[in-house]
């Protein structure tokens, strides 16, 4: 793996309050006032970490805000640095949905409030953590496939990919397995890479960054089989399954444990966890709280689709969000299932 520190590590904190700022004065000048737009996370570690934001809309006005927003990331470098990721851009008609589709932690009012922005869900919503892991465990591995076609890896990127598969990690609960490697928290490894950076030790910060994020992708995938083998009933499943998942330049396959394989285009999944990918691919389950996402994620879907909007949440196993793609996809695997499935 080749790592190039693209980081901003000297840019200060008060970068982040100007440009959430004028994010907020930015849909307010497309009609989205300050209690319908907030933020959520939080900027622990300036220069790594980036601004989540939220905006709720009618389509309209929140394509001009999104128009906006990019001609802005185009022109003002520190804002298109801190916004690595849209904005979560929330039509009126999912506001009830949206919850069950992200985890949205620290959610807080532009306006400073304390009206909630979305109702509150119920339960400990450890399957959304699941898709989550998925979604990440996906991700992590397509990043270690561009490695070996000799990519330089961006360190942010990295840094970033890790907080997020160590804060699923440390969700899923208690789960740790003799002989676990001792890990180092987002903040802990976002110190050592800016220490070694500064010292231009790239070759151990490459060692460092590469352990880290696997040991905690290892550890996830531990954790996940644990969660789901709880609430995951493998049976009821399709009438045949082939036992994998063809999507977009990758391949999941039911296998005694989950694990992946750096740089290759294959994911092994436990029993659980492979019905939990394959019930989203198909879009229904016997499981209430996988259900129950897959209701709320589909009323979305639908409600982006009428209004012309692009939908914002996240597409674990990188089928496409909606449309024709996702059919193409969903249509392959169910021929896959009629021919090679085991009954």
């Amino acid at each position: 793996m080749r790592i190039t520190d693209d980081v901003r590590w000297d840019l200060p904190k008060e970068a982040y309050a100007a440009v959430s700022a004028r994010f907020v004065d930015l849909c307010q000048e497309c009609g989205l006032g300050p209690d319908k737009t907030g933020f959520f996370g939080e900027a622990g570690f300036p220069g790594v970490s980036d601004v989540d934001a939220l905006a709720i809309g009618e389509a309209e006005a929140l394509r001009r805000a999104r128009r906006k927003h990019e001609e802005l990331r185009g022109k003002w470098p520190e804002y298109g640095y801190l916004f690595w990721h849209q904005p979560l851009w929330i039509l009126p008609a999912v506001v009830a949905d949206a919850a069950e589709l992200h985890t949205m932690d620290n959610l807080r009012c532009a306006n400073g409030s304390s009206d909630r922005l979305l109702p509150g869900t119920t339960g400990d919503r450890k399957i959304l953590q699941v898709i989550w892991a998925l979604f990440l465990l996906d991700a992590a591995t397509r990043m270690t496939v561009t490695s070996e076609l000799g990519s330089p890896m961006s360190l942010r990127r990295l840094l970033l990919v890790h907080k997020n598969m160590h804060h699923t990690m440390v969700s899923f609960g208690n789960g740790e397995r003799a002989g676990e490697r001792p890990l180092l928290g987002a903040d802990e490894l976002r110190e050592t890479a800016k220490n070694l950076c500064r010292r231009g030790e790239t070759a151990e910060l490459t060692v460092i960054v590469e352990a880290q994020l696997l040991g905690a992708l290892e550890v996830a995938c531990h954790r996940m089989d644990v969660v789901c083998g709880e609430r995951v009933d493998v049976a009821g499943g399709p009438a045949r399954d082939s036992g994998w998942i063809v999507t977009r330049g990758m391949l999941f396959q039911r296998a005694p444990t989950t694990a992946f394989h750096p740089g290759k285009r294959r994911i092994g999944l436990a029993p659980p966890a492979f019905r939990v990918a394959k019930d989203h691919l198909y879009g229904r389950s016997e499981c209430a709280e996988m259900s129950r996402y897959l209701a709320a994620e589909k009323r979305c879907r639908l409600a982006y689709g009428r209004a012309g909007v692009e939908y914002p949440f996240i597409a674990p196993l990188a089928v496409a969000r909606c449309g024709w793609r996702r059919g193409i996809v969903t249509a392959v695997n169910r021929l896959m299932d009629a021919i090679w499935g085991a009954p």
